[in-house]
Parts: structure tokens; sequence; C-alpha cells
């Protein structure tokens, strides 16, 4: 049965998830067949949506990411934990190349640690599309930190309050501070970074940090300076 489904598969309005009755014990023989299709279809429509010049797509061409996504939920429904080296191989080469691609895979691999560091180190901003076990992993939120720093927004709220990440982050981009937990907005040193990187951090910055006139007064200095020289 498993045969015959796979060889008449097509992705049209006639398929509906009634028709993907599949057993665990078939999933060796359609895994290849059927999962890696669908990836490679709506990795392929998912680009498609992301290339168009106004950020939208054909209705036709939305409707059939759908359709797809639909189809890979009822194939992940029957066993979704076994991933062989060569498929391993083929989705970190996907997230790779586009880390956002990250968001077109099933939930079981948005919770694969090794294919969501390779996503986020791509595009940082990629955490948002994981796992919420691996948003509380340092080692993966630290990745997308470093690649983009405003990742932090997706990270999970105990990381938020993690001195020393978030002080990575701003470092790197003042702003971040926005998405830090109100108790580090409040702490000279991070916010005194954060300021020092952007002056315009100073309005995420807690009571304690605008009572601070060696911090505050060189970032209000400064953007005087700026609107001046605008």
């Amino acid at each position: 049965m498993a045969n015959t489904f796979t060889e008449n598969l097509t992705i049209n309005n006639q398929v509906s998830i009634n028709d993907l009755n599949i057993q665990p014990m078939d999933w060796t023989a359609v895994r290849n067949t059927v999962t890696t299709n669908l990836d490679l279809a709506n990795i392929q429509l998912m680009a498609n949506i992301g290339s168009s010049s106004n950020n939208s797509a054909p209705a036709d061409t939305v409707t059939l990411s759908k359709q797809v996504q639909s189809i890979k939920s009822a194939v992940n429904s029957a066993t979704a934990n076994e991933l062989s080296p060569e498929d391993l191989n083929m989705y970190l080469s996907f997230v790779r190349t586009n880390g956002n691609l990250l968001r077109s895979l099933p939930a079981a691999l948005q919770n694969n640690k090794a294919i969501v560091l390779e996503a986020v180190k791509n595009n940082g901003l990629a955490l948002q599309y994981s796992s919420a076990d691996l948003r509380k992993d340092r080692e993966v939120v630290t990745a997308a930190i470093n690649n983009a720093p405003s990742s932090l927004q997706y990270a999970s709220e105990d990381l938020k309050k993690d001195k020393a990440l978030v002080l990575k982050a701003v470092e790197m981009n003042g702003l971040a501070l926005y998405f830090a937990d109100d108790t580090l907005k409040n702490n000279l040193e991070v916010a005194g970074k954060a300021i020092a990187q952007n002056a315009d951090a100073l309005k995420y910055a807690g009571p304690n940090v605008l009572a601070d006139s060696t911090i505050i007064g060189p970032a209000l200095l400064e953007r005087k300076f700026v609107a001046i020289r605008c």
C-alpha cells in the first residue's frame, strides 16, 4: 500500500489528510520518497514567497504551501524521530544556505539542535522558528545573538535574565536592551554598555540607570550632537 501511495502522490486539491494513512512500520519505505520530496517542494515554495519583491505571493502558491505543510504534518505523525545521516546532511545544507528555511521544516526538526544551530549561524532571527526547548539552550541562543543581536527577543525568559548573554547582545547592538529582562535594563553595567553602543538605548533603561549622571550625561550629549549635526 505504501508503494502505491508514494508512486501516485500528487500535491493538489485532491490530496487530503485522510489519504495519508501511514503506519509507523511503513516509515522506512516511504520516508525518502514522501518526506524528502515534500520538504523540497515546500522549501522551494517558501523561497519563492520570500523572494517576491512586494513580500507577497500569488494565492495559489500560498495555498499550495499550506497543503504541503498539512501533508507533512500527517506524514510526521507516523514517526518524527527517525533521521538518517543522509537526511540530516540534506537538512543541514538547506539551513546553511538560508537559515529562515527552518520555518518550513517539521516541528521535530525545529527541535534538532544540530539543524537549529546551523540555521541561526546563517540567520540569527531564525531562532524564532526553533522549538521552545532550544530557545532555552544557551549555546543555540549565543550563536543566534552572534549573528543577530536582536534575536535576544526570541530567547527564553530565563536567558533574557542572563547577564553575560545580554551583555554580548547590547555590546553589538545597544537597542537589543529592549528585549532584556527588566532587572538588566536597570543594571548599570548592562544598560551602560547598551547606551555606550547606541545612545538611543537610553529610552529602554531602568530608573536606576536614568538616575546615574555618569551614564545619561554622555548619552544626552551624544544625542544632542547628532540632532544638531542632522
